[in-house]
C-alpha cells in the first residue's frame, strides 16, 4: 500500500490530542513551524501553557514512532537546496523559495509594528480578522509549497497539503483535486477522545490496513473524476451510508443466529448439569466461528465496502466531528 503523508502548519495543531484524528487518516505528518507563522497564531491566541509538558511528551513519543516530523526554516531550506543539487529546481527558483521562507518573520514583525501598533496580540475583532486572514493565506502557501517540494524528493509516497482554505477553483468548471477529495474524506473521521490511547489508535490502524488500502484506492478514483465538491461529498456520504445500512442488517441477522446457537431449553440445560454434553458445547463454538466467517463474507460483498475503514473508525472512536 502506498504511503499517504500529510503536511500541516504546526500552528493549526496546537495540542497533541488534535493529532489523533490525523493519525487515523495519514501514515505520517509533517508539522511546519516557521517563526512568522507562529507569530501570526500568537497574535490571535495567547499561548496555552497548562498542557505544554504533556504535549511535548506526546509529540516526542510520536516522533519516536516516526509518525510526526517537525519542519522548521532550516529543514525547509535544506530540502530546497537538495532539490537544487539534484536539478529538480532551477537556481533562480531556489533563491525565490528561500526568500519566501524567510519572509514570514519579516511580515509578522511588520504587522505587529504597523497594524497592531507594537502590541503582541490582536485585541479587536478587526485586528483578529486581518491577522487570521493573512496567517491562513501564508500557512496555505507554505504548506502547499512544502508538499510539492517533498513530493519531488519522495516520488514513491503520496503527499498531501492540509490547508485552511480550499484551493481556488473556476466558477463554471469546478473540478475536484486530490487535495479537495482528501479534505472532504477527512471530515468523515471522528476525533478520538481522551480515553483513546495512542497505542489503541496505532493498533487500530494496523488491524484495518486492508480496509484502509481499499478506502485510499476509492479516494484516488474519486480524485480522477470531474465532479464538483458538492457531488464528491454526496458520493462519499452515500457510499458510507450504503455500507452502514448493510452492516446493520447483517448484525441483526447474526444476533438472531447466535440466539439459535446458544438458547437451550431449561430442561436440557438442567440435564446438561448432570451429564455434560460436549457435543453441544462444540456445536456452539462452531456456530461462533461460522458467524465470524459470515461477517467477513458480508463485509467483502456489502455495497459501499470502499468506506468500511471510515465505518470502523466511527464505530471504534465515535461519530465524526
Amino acid at each position: 500500500m502506498q504511503q499517504l503523508e500529510g503536511v500541516i502548519d504546526r500552528s493549526r495543531v496546537p495540542d497533541a490530542d488534535d493529532l489523533k484524528k490525523y493519525s487515523l487518516f495519514f501514515d505520517r505528518l509533517y508539522l511546519i513551524k516557521l517563526r512568522g507563522l507562529q507569530q501570526f497564531y500568537d497574535m490571535l491566541h495567547k499561548p496555552q501553557r497548562k498542557n505544554l509538558k504533556r504535549t511535548k511528551a506526546e509529540l516526542a513519543y510520536l516522533q519516536g514512532r516516526d509518525f510526526v516530523t517537525g519542519i522548521d526554516e532550516t529543514a525547509y531550506s535544506d530540502l530546497i537546496r537538495r532539490l537544487t543539487v539534484r536539478r529538480l529546481t532551477a537556481s533562480p527558483m531556489n533563491d525565490r523559495y528561500l526568500d519566501l521562507v524567510n519572509a514570514t518573520g519579516k511580515l509578522a514583525d511588520s504587522i505587529i509594528k504597523e497594524k497592531l501598533h507594537g502590541r503582541r496580540f490582536a485585541t479587536s475583532p478587526y485586528d483578529r480578522s486581518k491577522a487570521a486572514e493573512v496567517g491562513e493565506h501564508l500557512s496555505d502557501a507554505y504548506t502547499r509549497l512544502f508538499s510539492v517540494l517533498c513530493q519531488g524528493e519522495k516520488g514513491d509516497v503520496d503527499i498531501a497539503p492540509i490547508c485552511c482554505r480550499a484551493p481556488q477553483k473556476g466558477i463554471q468548471d469546478e473540478v475536484v483535486s486530490k487535495e479537495t477529495v482528501l479534505r472532504i474524506a477527512f471530515e468523515q473521521f471522528p476525533i478520538p477522545g481522551p480515553m483513546s490511547a495512542w497505542e489503541d489508535i496505532l493498533e487500530f490502524r494496523q488491524e484495518m490496513q486492508g480496509k484502509q488500502w481499499h478506502f485510499r484506492r476509492f479516494l484516488r478514483d474519486l480524485a480522477g473524476t470531474k465532479q464538483t465538491e458538492k457531488e464528491i461529498k454526496d458520493d462519499l456520504e452515500w457510499t458510507l451510508h450504503q455500507y452502514s445500512e448493510a452492516m446493520k442488517l447483517h448484525n441483526l441477522k447474526a444476533r438472531n443466529s447466535l440466539v439459535e446457537v446458544f438458547l437451550i431449553p431449561v430442561a436440557e440445560f438442567v440435564e446438561d448439569l448432570v451429564k455434560i454434553k460436549w457435543s453441544k458445547i462444540a456445536k456452539g463454538a462452531l456456530g461462533v466461528s461460522e458467524r465470524q466467517v459470515e461477517l467477513m463474507e458480508a463485509e467483502m460483498k456489502a455495497p459501499g465496502r470502499e468506506c468500511a475503514y471510515v465505518f470502523e473508525a466511527q464505530k471504534r472512536f465515535g461519530s465524526r466531528s
